[in-house]
């Protein structure tokens, strides 16, 4: 296989940045993706009194008659399950900026738009502000790569769901 590098301005060769796992969580076709997804889903309502944590996604697995071991098929555990809450959400926050293009259109500066997104978006995060410290300790924490190689891992996911984030806000600054 061959890989492309990169050339910085000061001649320094790097391999291109692997894909962030975030991604590999809702968009690969892979053997076992889909009860993976299922089993995030359905230990999001758990998070609430168990916090972000294996119990959540074993009790996630039990609500669809899944022995609790099923859990094992989520690799990073509870990074992955605090990965899907933040994509899942940033999903929501495209859905509520499309649906409020009016009112954000008839807002004259780009700051009380801005205002509004970020409202929006800390709206949707209520349910999980109890356990918010756990949440950011969880996404700084690199993910374990699927080869099975230590160092270096996978990049944060914080990196992909901020990048996110910070895109859905800035569109909802523009007027189209």
């Amino acid at each position: 296989m061959v890989r492309s590098a990169l050339v910085s301005s000061r001649g320094v060769r790097a391999a291109p940045p692997r894909q962030l796992a975030l991604r590999c969580l809702t968009q690969t076709t892979a053997p076992g993706a889909q009860e993976k997804r299922d089993i995030l889903k359905a230990s999001v309502p758990h998070v609430a009194s168990l916090g972000w944590c294996d119990d959540a996604l074993a009790a996630g697995a039990r609500d669809l008659g899944l022995s609790a071991a099923a859990q094992g098929q989520v690799t990073n555990g509870a990074v992955d399950l605090v990965a899907f809450v933040a994509q899942e959400q940033c999903d929501q926050l495209r859905e509520e900026v499309d649906d409020a293009a009016q009112e954000l259109a008839a807002l004259d500066d780009w700051r009380d738009r801005l205002k509004l997104a970020i409202a929006k978006r800390l709206e949707l995060s209520k349910p999980f502000h109890a356990h918010r410290a756990q949440a950011m300790g969880l996404m700084v924490t690199p993910l374990a790569r699927d080869d099975g190689a230590v160092p270096p891992a996978d990049p944060p996911p914080a990196f992909e769901v901020l990048h996110r984030l910070v895109d859905e806000l800035a569109r909802a600054t523009v007027v189209s």
